[in-house]
């Protein structure tokens, strides 16, 4: 969920909402290839607690049918984090790589 990502504008990427934070298209290259969908607030996450270190950062890229395509679990082994993902019935493509460590 997110918290106190600062945009202006929410735009239609297929089924998906895409957000551009502020200052990341200076140029308006990104903002100019999508159509703008009705502006809502998606800030619905609640701040963390403790300290930022003391989480993982895990990176997934998922096709349109939300199977993973592409993985990576921060400081976990390749090994652990497929048991991981295993355990909570994630669905994989068929094209499923790890990304380098």
């Amino acid at each position: 969920m997110l918290t106190n990502l600062k945009y202006k504008q929410v735009y239609r990427l297929g089924n998906f909402k895409l957000l551009i934070p502020d200052g990341w298209d200076q140029l308006g290259a990104l903002t100019n290839l999508f159509k703008k969908r009705q502006y809502e607030d998606l800030n619905r996450g609640k701040p963390i607690k403790g300290n930022v270190e003391d989480f993982q950062k895990w990176y997934f890229l998922m096709n349109k049918k939300y199977e993973i395509v592409e993985a990576h679990g921060g400081f976990l082994t390749q090994k652990e984090l497929i048991e991981i993902l295993n355990k909570r019935k994630v669905r994989f493509a068929k094209k499923f790589r790890l990304m380098p460590e």
